[in-house]
Order: structure tokens, then sequence, then C-alpha cells
């Protein structure tokens, strides 16, 4: 059984569980690969010895910084322009669009989102450090990694049919908004293409 670090890993997982049933996604990873993103910084200083001779020891001045997200979505063909779309695709951003980055995993390359999971609401305002590591990622890595704020994410694409179920009890889970089934947003995206 797979591990989730918060209840949003798990609700997520619903979303993307029913995408990779459906085969818009090849495969999900938790807590990717890390992203280096500031050295350790040390400052040599000489301490004086009164038998022996000087040493020249060392002090941190910064411990170093690695920012790791929390999932990575391997896509596959049939999801591009639907759920993902490139840097380079002329197409405009749509609320639904997650980015893709082209990358390489498990010796192959292939169009991959990587994603920091945050709640709608934010108690501790933990978005503000991901959204500077976030940039910071791009800056150095030229990688783009997406936020996605749940529940507000489910509103924007579908409620994974799972979601809809309390976790533990099964019951129906009350929801602030009204739920759209998976079938329900292709349908509607596909009137949209066509107009």
């Amino acid at each position: 059984m797979v591990e989730f670090d918060s209840i949003g890993e798990l609700h997520f997982s619903y979303w993307t569980d029913q995408l990779i049933q459906e085969g818009y996604i090849e495969q999900v990873v938790l807590q990717p690969e890390s992203y280096d993103l500031s050295c350790k910084v040390i400052k040599p200083y000489v301490k004086k010895m009164k038998r022996v001779s000087d040493k020249t020891l060392f002090q941190t001045v910064y411990q170093p910084h690695i920012y790791t997200p929390d999932v990575l979505i391997i896509w596959t063909k049939k999801a591009k322009g639907i759920f993902y779309i490139t840097i380079e695709d002329t197409c405009k951003v749509l609320p639904h669009h997650l980015f893709a980055n082209w990358q390489g995993f498990e010796n192959r390359d292939v169009w991959a989102t990587t994603i920091e999971l945050k709640p709608s609401f934010d108690h501790q305002n933990m978005t503000r450090l991901a959204s500077l590591n976030i940039k910071w990622v791009y800056e150095k890595y030229n990688h783009i990694i997406e936020m996605v704020k749940l529940p507000a994410f489910f509103k924007k694409t579908f409620t994974p049919d799972r979601y809809l179920l309390t976790d533990k009890s099964y019951v129906p889970r009350k929801l602030k908004y009204k739920p759209k089934n998976f079938t329900r947003f292709i349908s509607e995206l596909q009137k949209q293409t066509k107009t």
C-alpha cells in the first residue's frame, strides 16, 4: 500500500488514478527527484593554538537548500492539449491545463508535470515558501513546477469518483461546489474545441 505524506496527496491520487484508468497518465511518482537550489556556504577561520601551530577550521554560514516536489506525472500522448500543454505551445493556457516539461525519466525522455500540492486555504502560509522554491527551480533548471490547490483544482477539471465519498466511512462528501465527473469534463472540452 502506498504511503502518502498528506491528505492532499491522497486526494490527488484519486484524480491521477482515474486518469491512469482512462489512459491519460502512464505513471505517477511521489516525492520525485529533489532539486538542489543552493550549496552549503562555509567560511574558513584560524584557531590560534598555544603549543602547536594554528589550525584552519570551517564554520557553516548557510546550509544547502534542497526542494522536493510532491508528485511527478508521466503523461501519455493522449493527454496533450487536454490535461497538459508545453511552454512552446501556441494555445492559450486554460484553467485546467498543467505545464509539462520534456525531461529524462528512467532512461528515456517523456512529457512530465511536476506538482506541488497545497490546500485551497493554507492557514500556515506555506504557499509563499513553495512559490519561491518553484520560481527558483525554473530559474536554475528551466523546469516549470505546477502548484495545485485542492479541492479547487477538482472544480477546474473534474472531481474524481472516489473523492465524492469520505476517506474512512465512505459516505457522500459535502462539497462547496457542484462536482463535474470525468465524462462530463471531457464532453464539455470536446464541445468547446468544435466551436
